[in-house]
């Protein structure tokens, strides 16, 4: 392997890129990969789009960058405005971040403060999913319920309540009705232990990904949802 001075790298040589378009990327040695992740999620219009391209293109040729409390960016204000309206009225607010764990940080902050400004300080706990996975940052890793992340930062990280992942592949009890009423009851004790005006908020993926492969789908998510919509309405 040739060593080189970027950190993060895995032990065996990875290939180089040299160029990608659409979902296709290829590296040095004329290999031809498909990028079935979109780039973890950040290439969902694949690569080398003309229409991201030109627009990336136009900003620069206007402004890089402006901090946010010292400029408005018009175009920032406009993408807000197209989000917002995708929610028909649900959501009227919108906090751009750079990446996913800082999205998670930023609402945990969000919703603690949202408790502290109504004087109730005493929630200091959230609870999330055993497995799932939140980000690599202290308090999204806080969150994320996958051993081999956690273990070298439990003493330094604020734990979440960790309650177990319905799991309609793999479930132990003989119907899943069974099955959710064993992580109702699991979930239920878990936050009664700790007190329910003690609770933040849950966290839970739509889509399970880097620790459960995708195991808890959409459809399933929805049925835990409800599970812990019971919980949280009994808090």
């Amino acid at each position: 392997m040739t060593r080189n001075a970027l950190f993060y790298q895995a032990d065996s040589e990875l290939p180089l890129v040299s160029h990608a378009d659409g979902v296709y990327i290829r590296d040095t040695d004329g290999n031809r990969f498909i990028d079935a992740c979109s780039g973890a999620i950040t290439c969902n219009l694949g690569h080398n789009h003309p229409a991201v391209k030109q627009a990336i293109s136009a900003q620069l040729d206007k402004v890089a960058f402006t901090y946010r409390t010292q400029f408005e960016s018009q175009v920032a204000i406009d993408l807000a405005d197209a989000l917002t309206d995708l929610t028909d009225g649900d959501l009227d607010k919108v906090f751009f971040v750079g990446s996913g764990s800082e999205a998670v940080e930023s609402a945990m902050k969000l919703a603690r403060q949202y408790f502290v400004s109504i004087q109730q300080p005493q929630r200091t706990h959230f609870v999330s999913l055993r497995p799932s996975y939140h980000g690599s940052t202290l308090g999204a890793l806080g969150l994320t319920g996958y051993q081999p992340l956690e273990a070298p930062f439990t003493d330094i990280t604020l734990s979440s309540l960790k309650v177990p992942s319905p799991d309609f592949y793999r479930y132990q009890e003989s119907t899943i009705e069974e099955h959710v009423n064993a992580v109702l009851e699991e979930t239920e004790a878990a936050i009664s232990r700790v007190g329910g005006e003690r609770i933040i908020a849950i966290a839970i993926e739509p889509v399970g990904g880097a620790s459960t492969g995708h195991a808890c789908l959409t459809a399933n998510i929805c049925k835990a949802s409800a599970t812990f919509a019971t919980v949280m309405a009994a808090c």
